[in-house]
Formats: structure tokens, sequence, C-alpha cells
């Protein structure tokens, strides 16, 4: 059994009315249903389950990135542990925790084959470098795994996905890559998903619409998140494999703000067995509890 760990930044459970963009536009309204992104009670079905999931860890203020990615990447309460919410990429003590106890790390340590699935340009590295710029805690987990991270070759040949599902971005900067559909992006990913045991992959357009976004645009990214992961869902046996999408805070859920919201996020388990959905619906309340029962579903067996 393979696991996908699709980490969508910045959504959270809102309103069910148009003020709420995933639900005027109908966020994976054909694989969980209009009420999927607005229940705020947990839903169990044959094929999947939506669990409301705390993000504020009981500090105050909004939740933001850099604390929130820092658990669900590391299964630490890092909100909790460093007395409240850190926006943008982690500094140093963030960063450490990272290092130390990344998902990715964690289970190559336990002899899994692992992997990233999105795809990384050498001249954003250099930047880093020449700038001494942060890297997102996205990018620390993988590197404190010691594996190698996709590049835009690799994107060329299918063996990656861009951010932005279609490479819409890459197009615009004269890159030579021409936009590919979302179906094509999810068929992309289900072949790196079949190649290794577990998959992170990474998308954070949400997050930047709902902070700058238009609604036509809120819209676009919808329809190109509904048609990527109902291939993945449609194309993968949910039989031997798992999706696991979460959050790290909302945002794009509510129009009325351009800032982050406290609503839970929904964490959304797709599979046909129930001793996996029963693993994270009994046992979710916050967003480190995600990683640390994929890593025990992994040693217990239940996700392999």
């Amino acid at each position: 059994m393979s696991v996908l760990y699709f980490f969508i930044d910045g959504v959270g459970i809102g309103e069910r009315n148009k003020t709420n963009p995933l639900y005027r536009f109908g966020l994976w309204k054909h694989l969980i249903g209009l009420k999927g992104l607005t229940a705020q009670k947990k839903i169990m079905k044959k094929n999947y389950s939506v669990i409301p999931v705390d993000s504020t860890f009981g500090q105050k203020g909004l939740p933001q990135s850099a604390t929130g990615q820092t658990a669900l990447f590391t299964g630490l309460a890092a909100p909790r542990l460093i007395g409240g919410h850190v926006t943008g990429f982690p500094g140093e003590k963030l960063s450490e925790m990272i290092l130390n106890h990344s998902i990715l790390k964690q289970l190559k340590e336990k002899g899994l084959k692992i992997t990233s699935a999105n795809a990384y340009s050498h001249e954003y590295f250099k930047t880093v470098e020449e700038k001494k710029k942060k890297v997102s805690a996205s990018t620390l987990t993988i590197q404190a795994a010691g594996i190698p991270i996709r590049m835009l070759e690799d994107l060329e040949k299918g063996n990656a996905v861009f951010m932005d599902i279609t490479h819409h971005l890459l197009k615009t900067r004269n890159s030579g890559f021409l936009e590919i559909s979302p179906r094509k992006a999810g068929m992309n990913l289900i072949n790196i998903l079949n190649q290794n045991d577990f998959v992170l992959y990474e998308y954070f357009w949400t997050d930047y619409c709902g902070h700058r976004g238009t609604l036509k645009e809120k819209k676009e990214i919808i329809s190109h998140l509904n048609a990527f992961l109902k291939t993945i869902v449609k194309k993968t046996d949910t039989g031997k494999h798992t999706i696991i999408v979460a959050s790290d805070h909302g945002n794009i859920e509510c129009s009325k703000s351009r800032k982050h919201t406290d609503n839970p996020i929904p964490l959304i388990v797709f599979s046909k067995k129930a001793s996996v959905k029963n693993l994270f619906y009994h046992g979710v309340k916050e967003l480190s509890d995600i990683p640390n029962l994929i890593i025990k579903g992994f040693l217990s067996r239940v996700l392999k």
C-alpha cells in the first residue's frame, strides 16, 4: 500500500453560502459532496472520511503557515511548543524541529521508500543560497530526509508535479514549458505514487488566492483542483492505496477577509479500508496528530 499526503495550503471548513468560494464553486463536490467542506462534524462514508481538525492548538491569534506546516510535517505541536503562531517560513526553532522530526526522515529511517512529487528549479536554490533566504517548511522536510529533490528536468519527463498543477506559471516565465491538463498532472502523480510507499505533494495556490486572488482566479484554481484530485481518486485503487488531504489553516473559504481564519481544516482520507479510515477518524484532534498517525499506520501495518 502507498500513501499520498496531499498538503493544500489555506483551506478551512467554511460557511454554506456564496461568501465561501469552495462551496460556491463546489470544490471536490463530485468526491465528497457539497457538504463535505462545510461540515462541522465528522463524516464517514464507504470510500472516504472527512474530519474537522483544530489548527489553533489553543493559542491566541490566527493560525499561520510556519507553525501549522511544522505540525503537519513533523507530528510536533509546534504552536504550543513555541507559545504562538508564526507566519511565513520557519525560523531557527521551527527549522530545528523539522530537520530532526521530518515525516519523510522518520519514514525513511523505518525503511520506507519516500519522496516529494514537487518540482523545483535550479534558480530557486541559487537564489536561496545567494540571498541567504529561508525556505518553506515542505522544502526543509525534504532536505531533512536527504532524498533527491525533483527538478524541472524531472517535470519535463512527467516525473514530477509543479506547484500550480498546470505549469501555467512556468509558461508565463517563458521557460519553454507548455501547460498541461489537471488530469495529466494527476496521472503523473499516480505514477510517482505507484513507485513509492509515501509521497508528499504541496499545493499553495489556494492560500495565495485567499490573500490576493480575484473571484475569477479562485474559480479557476478550484476547477483545476477538482479535475486533479478526481483523477487521482478515480484512477487509484483506494483499497490498496490511501490518499490523505490536509491543510495548515483556513483562508480561501472566507471571502469576507483576506486574512487567515481560525476555522477547523478538513482532513480528508480516501480509502476503502475501514481500518485506515478508523485510524484517523478516531485519532485526529489537531494537526500534529495527522503525521503521527501516518507513521503509526505504517508501523502497525494498517497502511501496508
